[in-house]
């Protein structure tokens, strides 16, 4: 299945994205690979598993690279601002979809307030994507409410009820209790599961980086 034979962003989908508050860094690189990351979803929950996908450009890796030094080196904060993500694109000279162009240049992308409380805000050494990037936003949050570091097991729970909510649906799918993990997506929407011997690992690294 080609990614652009139905993942392609529409100008529709470009408005949609532009009006949001912020991008993170996976969403950043669909987006400027012309690639909506909501019709993959779509197509994960339709197809109840692993879907697999051709036709990425040539550039998608290297792309994923650039923003993911760009988020951790700060030169992006996550959730970026959709006009902070395209001045960062056309500062290094990047080929921008027509789409987001076009809608930009309409004057299409919502005033934004800087959030209260953001992920670049946690001390350490973060995970630059996935459900270990997650987990460690869980984390931080439960030690924030219980002044004390959280558990894998309390970070797990929190992690199953975000997804059986909804939220952080870009990355979680659903949870999986009977494994104790949460099922999440890839960047090139390969379903992985997230168990909590290595959420048990991504604290013990994050914890460390912190001392």
């Amino acid at each position: 299945m080609n990614v652009y034979d139905g993942a392609e962003l529409t100008d529709e989908g470009a408005r949609f994205w532009l009006a949001l508050d912020g991008w993170d860094a996976i969403q950043s690189v669909y987006l400027l690979c012309a690639i909506d990351p909501r019709k993959l979803n779509k197509w994960a929950e339709m197809s109840g598993g692993e879907i697999a996908l051709d036709g990425f450009p040539a550039h998608f890796d290297s792309l994923e690279s650039m923003l993911a030094v760009a988020f951790d080196a700060s030169a992006l904060h996550s959730p970026a601002k959709p006009s902070d993500v395209i001045a960062w694109a056309k500062s290094k000279g990047l080929r921008m979809p027509k789409q987001l162009l076009d809608a930009h240049a309409a004057g299409q992308v919502a005033p934004t307030p800087e959030p209260v409380a953001t992920i670049e805000g946690i001390p350490g050494t973060l995970p630059l994507r996935g459900a270990g990037r997650l987990a460690i936003k869980a984390a931080w949050q439960i030690e924030c409410e219980t002044k004390r570091r959280a558990s894998a097991k309390e970070v797990m729970t929190l992690l199953q009820a975000w997804a059986d909510d909804g939220k952080e649906s870009d990355t979680l799918i659903k949870s999986l209790p009977a494994k104790r993990a949460v099922l999440w997506l890839t960047a090139k929407s390969e379903h992985r599961e997230y168990a909590t011997e290595a959420c048990r690992d991504t604290l013990r690294r994050w914890n460390k980086s912190r001392q």
